[in-house]
């Protein structure tokens, strides 16, 4: 979408879309004005609520396990008190949820924007900001670390590009709190393919950690650096071996013109094995801040303790 829109892409474990309806003129107390997004178990609608303020409104869909209104309803719920959990101004929160005309819905704040993925298709990020922007990001992902909330799902459709130029993280429907047996069972495969870590893919989901969201952030720099995600293959399956088994194509390989430090970020970001990547979304904040002031990154082997002593 282009600037001066708002979205909030529809949280999805598979990337189909849904089926395709017309938008309802009302749903429950508010008035619909157009669609934002759709994917296989939501859609997300631009609204007005009773105050008349624009909102965005995501009515979550059956799916194909005919899934009943109460277990939406349970879903909309969990993502409603993860993110009343959150409070961050690079966090999208949440507004209200329910159930209402046999469906259940939450309701955000409606950002005025662009998806990161529109504008990157669309050629309007501005490269040159990428360190301030991904700093401010890592530290609104920190933020949910902190309260023990790993997102899962960290890629350019669920980021907002503001108008104010900063970005705006969105849709924790498949965030999952650390310590928690997956909820989905053991190898489940939850995420996005392109973006999501290797442990991800192996579908050990139960021993996230917040480095599997550092991965995620370093997936997303790596497009906004290089145009491109950094896995893709002809099929799901076949990506999915790629993030598992192999290195990314190094991104001054495809654009000698990237910054080496930038470079070097996302290549630590996206290291294979956990603890080799940063050691949280600040500490990769932190080496982002310092690239954007034109200094080199420490890199992710540095401990708080050789930070402040230079060890």
């Amino acid at each position: 979408m282009s600037s001066g829109s708002g979205l909030h892409p529809p949280t999805t474990k598979d990337q189909g879309p849904a089926p395709a309806e017309e938008p309802p003129p009302v749903f429950w107390h508010f008035r619909i004005e157009g669609e934002l997004g759709r994917g296989r178990h939501s859609i997300v609608y631009k609204a007005l609520n009773r105050k008349n303020e624009a909102i965005a409104l995501k009515i979550l869909l059956p799916g194909d396990e005919n899934a009943s209104m109460e277990v939406r309803a349970a879903e909309a719920k969990r993502e409603a008190e993860c993110l009343k959990r959150l409070n961050h101004p690079n966090i999208v929160g949440v507004l209200e949820h329910g159930a209402a005309q046999g469906k259940a819905y939450i309701a955000f704040p409606f950002v005025k924007g662009s998806s990161l993925d529109d504008a990157l298709r669309e050629g309007q990020f501005p490269r040159e900001k990428a360190a301030t922007f991904m700093a401010q990001a890592a530290r609104a992902v920190h933020c949910a670390h902190e309260q023990g909330l790993i997102h899962r799902d960290l890629k350019p459709g669920n980021i907002i590009l503001g108008i104010d130029g900063q970005p705006h993280v969105l849709d924790f429907g498949l965030s999952w709190r650390m310590g928690d047996r997956s909820p989905e069972g053991v190898q489940s495969l939850i995420g996005t393919p392109a973006y999501m870590s290797p442990e991800q893919a192996r579908g050990n989901e139960e021993y996230l950690t917040p480095a599997s969201d550092v991965y995620g952030l370093g997936a997303v720099l790596y497009e906004i650096l290089t145009g491109r995600p950094p896995f893709a293959a002809e099929t799901v399956w076949k990506t999915i071996e790629l993030v598992k088994n192999s290195a990314p194509k190094a991104p001054r390989e495809i654009d000698s013109k990237i910054d080496a430090n930038l470079e070097r970020i996302v290549l630590w970001s996206m290291e294979k094995e956990p603890n080799r990547r940063y050691r949280s979304a600040d500490a990769l904040a932190e080496d982002l801040e310092l690239v954007a002031a034109g200094k080199p990154p420490r890199g992710p082997g540095k401990t708080l303790f050789g930070r402040l002593f230079g060890g």
